[in-house]
Formats: structure tokens, sequence, C-alpha cells
């Protein structure tokens, strides 16, 4: 078999547990590829794309909508979230967007349905737009709050998802969240170094709010632990992280991987 390399692009990417993740995989099953992880400052990002000999990129903060002005076809994926986290390259570069599977993945795996939820949804980036369309797809009732309003009226727009967007205040947080099933924040408050943030109070939860931190570093994020105290049941950014990986396999190679060796991976490399 002929050994094929495989990378993450970010910047930063000091925090990224790609590299681990996918090298075990390989490992695992005896496969001969290498995957690192490379620093793209967006100024350079058209030139790493155009000269990479790489077979296949995840793409992570700042490149993912950026990178799809550079491909040469989208998959159905991308087109719907109009970003790209991960690409093929073989005769043409094309991009896909493995994080709303990601998303569904975690859920799935946890036992928990979505249609005709309330679900509210904190921040409108790159993560955002791939669980927004999720959702939108899975018949559940979209709740979209952003520090940026405009931003989020805008998100709700572009992707059309008839979501209800809400102010992101403690008063409005009050108001709707008691007719809320599950809480999902997609910004990085909790992440280094704001590990002391929450995007919402811990006197706004309630104890049958489901909670799903994107954020996998730190493992528990001030939300979660919130979340945990009062008695919630929580998702951790590790299986959404772990699913799309095990999708950027599928696109790349045709394998399955193995999920929970990579689960295992990422959470012995976060409690390091």
């Amino acid at each position: 078999m002929q050994p094929k390399k495989f990378g993450v692009i970010g910047h930063p990417i000091g925090h990224s547990l790609s590299k681990v993740m996918h090298t075990r995989v390989f490992k695992e099953m005896n496969l001969p590829h290498t995957y690192e992880a490379f620093d793209v400052a967006p100024e350079n990002l058209e030139q790493f794309i155009k000269q990479t000999d790489l077979a296949g990129i995840n793409v992570t903060i700042p490149h993912k909508v950026e990178v799809m002005k550079l491909m040469d076809a989208l998959d159905q994926s991308a087109k719907d979230i109009q970003a790209v986290n991960t690409v093929k390259f073989d005769e043409t570069k094309t991009g896909y967007n493995t994080d709303g599977i990601g998303f569904l993945e975690s859920l799935k795996e946890e036992g928990i349905s979505l249609a005709n939820k309330n679900i509210l949804v904190i921040g409108a980036g790159g993560a955002s737009r791939a669980i927004l369309t999720s959702l939108k797809n899975s018949e559940a009732r979209i709740f979209l709050a952003n520090r940026t309003r405009q931003k989020a009226l805008d998100l709700n727009e572009q992707l059309n998802l008839n979501a209800t967007v809400i102010s992101f205040d403690q008063s409005t947080f009050e108001k709707y969240l008691p007719t809320i099933s599950i809480i999902v924040n997609t910004t990085s408050l909790g992440m280094h170094p704001h590990e002391d943030a929450s995007p919402i109070p811990k006197e706004s939860l309630k104890p049958n709010h489901i909670i799903f931190d994107v954020i996998y570093n730190p493992l528990k994020t001030k939300l979660i632990k919130d979340a945990e105290s009062i008695g919630c049941k929580t998702i951790s950014g590790v299986n959404m992280l772990v699913h799309q990986g095990a999708q950027s396999l599928r696109i790349w190679l045709g394998i399955e991987p193995p999920i929970q060796a990579m689960k295992e991976e990422v959470l012995k490399n976060l409690s390091n």
C-alpha cells in the first residue's frame, strides 16, 4: 500500500488533537499513512492549498469559509453549511463538511433525538453553521443567540433556518431557557485562556437541560461543570471531534475507523 500524507491546517493550531487521533487510527489499523498539524496564517492559505502534496486535510479556525473559494468542487454537505472542514486532493480539490455528521453522531451515541425539540445554539461561527444545518434537517425548533445579534440574523437568513434569534443576555435567557431541551455552545467561551467564562449563567440552567459544548479542551468547561453540578446531562466536544474525524477518514480512505480507540487517544492527551 502506498503511504499517504494527511494533515490539519489552522491558525493557531497548537490546541488541535487531530494529529494524535488520526495517528492512532493508522497505527491501530496497521496503515502506512502519516498525519501532521500545519500552522497556516490566513495570507498563506491559498499558497498552501495550491502547493501541498497531502492527500487530504482537515480545516479548522479560521479557514473553514475562506478555503471554499479554493476548491474545484464542493460536496453537498459543504454547500449546505457554506463552510469546509475536510478536503480530499486527487485529480480535483473537493471540499466537504463533516462537522454536521460529527454533531448528529454524538447525539445518536447518547440516544438523544432532535425532532420537535427546542434547541438553543449559542454562536454563529463555522461549527455553528454545521450544527444549525443539521438541526434544520432534523426538524428541530431552533433558537439562536450570538454576541453580535446581526451576525445571527444574517446566518438565519443565509442558511434559511427559520430560527428564532434571541438576544445574548441573561434576562432573555431567563425568558426562553425554561422551554429549551438542548443548549449547544459553539463559542470559544470556556476555552483557554477563557476557562472561567461561560456563555450561560449557572442560575439560568435547569436540571432537565442537555448541555452540548463543542469545546473539548478543557474537557470540562465552566458551562459543563455548572451544568453537572445541578444534574444536567452533558456532552463534551470530544464526541464531535471524534465523529467528524472518523467521517474524514471514510472520505479519504473508504475505511471504517475505530471510534473507541480515537476517543481513548483524545481523552488520554487531554488528561496529560
